[in-house]
């Protein structure tokens, strides 16, 4: 007790702190309530943002419930009132392009984004090689030195993971210059700038890519349920992790829908070779419910067949598995493109150095596939059928612009197999647009393959300089 103070004045000192404290409390509270319930937009939406040109422009966010908001840009202006859940949504009409705008978001408060610009917006996502920054790349140092470019904007989810479907994270816009580029997708960045000197419009890239992780963790939970063959993915997951089903969804792609994008670029799949066989199916679920998320059904999707490496510890075939599987996704669900990379892998590192070819990759099938350039050459030749000729196979591809090369004096890593399913060396030789191989060893060869393990590197390429996608003609 304070000595200058008599108890009973203590007493009336203490009840009204204790007074003030909890008026202080209730009404501070009140307060903080109120002002997060002030209209608000998700971290997606900030300066120097891109939008999507060509396509309504969906705006939405929170607001305290029955709050009237009205969101303008440039001649539009449209509102909408908050519902129960204090959540808000309204839709701009298409624009084109051209100068710099002003978002305005009015409700109890006002937002007001700058230098708002309408171009070509893609999102990119997958693991670690999606992930992996222009500065740990092959010449990334000289990209990033030259990367300042205010029609090219950036921004990176940050890496999270949420058992339940996430609304808001922190982050923003920034313009392409080195203190940006040098932490941001490699991959992703090429494939953005090559698009906007292209196009000569602005870009916006959205990186959202977590390291190590399946392709289960990035699929919405409902889908997963409602594919037989995926259930199995929802046991054993007690303890969350970041290849848990659904949490990268929820945490890093559930926050940027409805945004509007032209489409998605991936570079996914070595954390899924130990269950290659359910690759086509977990991928293709995938890509169906990101379509449905953003009720887009024919939403682009540009995805890397990821490079040969040693493996260790599992079947050698099952890269070649999961390639196959990445194959036959492009050749079964509508509105893909698959660009490979097999020439540009490095067997001692599962990160390749060399994005820039990968981006270029990427940049062409968007070009080819996106925006309707069928100039714009991007696969190697992909393996289609195959007949028998006396003790020769002759295999067909597609994908042979310019037909098809062997660099070098023979063709690596091509084997055949008879009836008893023992697949030796084999020869090679073009024949037309057509491969014909054979074995001396094979009087009656039934069945083919090329660079079939994780480790072999064949030289198969098509006349625009791109490789042959690893194939088996045998379903054994």
């Amino acid at each position: 007790m304070l000595p200058f103070f008599k108890k009973s004045s203590y007493r009336i000192f203490a009840t009204n702190l204790a007074l003030c404290v909890g008026l202080f409390v209730l009404f501070g509270v009140g307060f903080c309530s109120m002002a997060q319930a002030h209209v608000r937009l998700p971290s997606v939406f900030s300066d120097r943002m891109v939008l999507q040109r060509h396509q309504p422009v969906p705006v939405w966010g929170w607001a305290h419930p029955g709050e009237r908001v009205t969101v303008k840009m440039g001649l539009q202006s449209v509102h909408t009132i908050a519902n129960s859940r204090g959540r808000w949504r309204v839709t701009l009409a298409p624009f084109r392009g051209g100068a710099s705008y002003t978002l305005t978001v009015s409700g109890h408060r006002r937002i007001v984004l700058r230098d708002v610009v309408v171009g070509e917006v893609w999102l990119c996502s997958g693991q670690s090689n999606m992930q992996w920054p222009l500065r740990m790349t092959y010449k990334g140092a000289a990209a990033i030195a030259k990367s300042n470019n205010t029609m090219l904007r950036l921004m990176r989810v940050p890496v999270s993971r949420t058992r339940g479907p996430q609304g808001q994270w922190r982050g923003t816009w920034q313009y392409a210059q080195p203190v940006s580029t040098r932490y941001f997708s490699a991959a992703c960045y090429h494939a953005g700038l090559r698009l906007q000197k292209k196009l000569g419009v602005p870009v916006g890239l959205l990186q959202s890519g977590v390291g190590g992780t399946r392709v289960e963790a990035w699929t919405p939970l409902v889908a997963l349920k409602a594919n037989p063959r995926l259930r199995w993915v929802l046991q054993g997951f007690q303890r969350p992790s970041f290849n848990s089903p659904s949490v990268l969804f929820n945490s890093m792609i559930a926050p940027l829908v409805p945004f509007a994008v032209r489409g998605v670029f991936w570079y996914q799949g070595e954390s899924n070779l130990a269950w290659a066989e359910q690759y086509q199916t977990a991928f293709s679920t995938m890509i169906r419910a990101w379509r449905r998320q953003w009720k887009q059904k024919k939403l682009p999707f540009v995805f890397v067949q990821i490079a040969p490496f040693r493996y260790g510890g599992m079947a050698p075939d099952r890269y070649n598995k999961l390639c196959e599987a990445q194959v036959a996704v492009w050749k079964n669900v509508p509105n893909t493109a698959m660009v490979s990379t097999h020439d540009i892998g490095d067997l001692r590192d599962i990160h390749p150095r060399n994005k820039s070819e990968v981006g270029r990759r990427l940049f062409l099938a968007a070009m080819n596939r996106v925006y309707n350039d069928k100039k714009a050459v991007f696969s190697g030749p992909i393996y289609q059928s195959m007949t028998r000729k006396g003790k020769r196979l002759l295999l067909r591809f597609s994908h042979t612009h310019g037909g098809l090369v062997i660099r070098g004096k023979q063709l690596k890593h091509m084997q055949v197999a008879g009836p008893n399913r023992v697949f030796v060396p084999a020869k090679a030789r073009i024949v037309g647009a057509s491969l014909e191989v054979w074995s001396p060893k094979v009087p009656r060869p039934v069945a083919a393959r090329l660079a079939w393990r994780d480790d072999a590197i064949h030289n198969l390429f098509n006349g625009a300089g791109f490789p042959a996608s690893t194939f088996r003609t045998d379903r054994w």
